[in-house]
């Protein structure tokens, strides 16, 4: 049986959480996480892990918190704070909590680092859960015996894979030639993941290779990627934006992207190695 959080000595973490229902909200952390109710009412404590959950109704000013009212999450969507679960294997988990009644806001996604998704307890609060990885190094040695590239691929898609180079700080974004198959929400699920992971590196230069790219974006997916994209670039630190295409295709990209604003340097180049040697000079 889990111990109560009371020590004998040093300190204890446990985590409080206000609920418009306890005995809900302690059948979620008990039934569906698999913790341990250690105390009913109010509070409820729950050991949950290597913590403890501690729920409560809340309720207005006290003498020693005289200007705090407790509650709930008023809305959902937008957070301070949050749970975070680290497990072993989020594949079993997901399915394990999911098939007890969890719901998922999306199934787990590889962010390179680390495998994570989050979920929602009775009362809406975000969890997170994640599991956390190795990314594959891949290195390229000169024939003196020195490292010349380290690269870490941060994610493998059908239809593009992302690496990252901690040296250059440089991101690069390889479509593959299954893009033919492409709807418009996976176009936009890329590019925001490719915004995410700028945010998740230091990164200054990103590089699209579209030799294999088949799918033909609308102009209207354009305005979206230049309005709401492209800023994300800017604000990850993004300084310079490369893209590598066949010969044939470069002046059509460039007169498309012709005089477009987006907050960094943008150049076209036919080779890989040539858009490496600009983004890091």
């Amino acid at each position: 049986m889990a111990t109560f959080p009371a020590p004998a000595q040093g300190i204890l973490l446990t985590h409080f959480i206000v609920s418009s229902d306890i005995e809900r909200c302690r059948r979620f952390y008990v039934d569906v996480l698999g913790g341990e109710a250690l105390l009913a009412g109010d509070p409820s404590i729950v050991a949950l892990a290597n913590g403890w959950i501690t729920i409560s109704v809340g309720g207005g000013p006290t003498a020693d918190k005289p200007n705090v009212t407790l509650e709930p999450p008023s809305d959902p969507d937008r957070v301070s704070g949050f749970l975070n679960i680290r497990v072993a294997d989020i594949a079993s988990v997901y399915k394990e909590w999911s098939a007890r009644g969890a719901e998922f806001l999306t199934p787990p996604i590889d962010r390179g680092s680390e495998i994570r998704c989050y979920m929602r307890d009775p009362d809406g609060r975000l969890i997170e859960v994640g599991q956390l990885v190795r990314g594959v190094v891949a290195e390229s040695t000169s024939a003196g015996g020195c490292a010349q590239e380290t690269t870490i691929e941060l994610f493998r898609h059908p239809l593009y894979t992302f690496t990252y180079d901690s040296q250059r700080k440089v991101i690069e974004f390889v479509w593959t030639a299954k893009t033919e198959q492409m709807q418009m929400h996976d176009y936009q699920e890329a590019l925001q993941n490719f915004a995410g992971f700028a945010f998740d590196n230091p990164t200054t230069g990103l590089l699209v290779d579209v030799r294999e790219f088949r799918y033909r974006p609308s102009a209207e997916l354009g305005n979206w990627r230049d309005e709401v994209i492209s800023p994300r670039y800017v604000k990850a630190g993004v300084k310079k934006f490369a893209y590598v295409a066949h010969e044939g295709m470069l002046q059509t990209m460039k007169g498309a992207m012709h005089g477009r604003e987006r907050g960094f340097e943008e150049e076209y180049f036919s080779s890989r190695s040539a858009a490496l040697d600009w983004l890091v000079a």
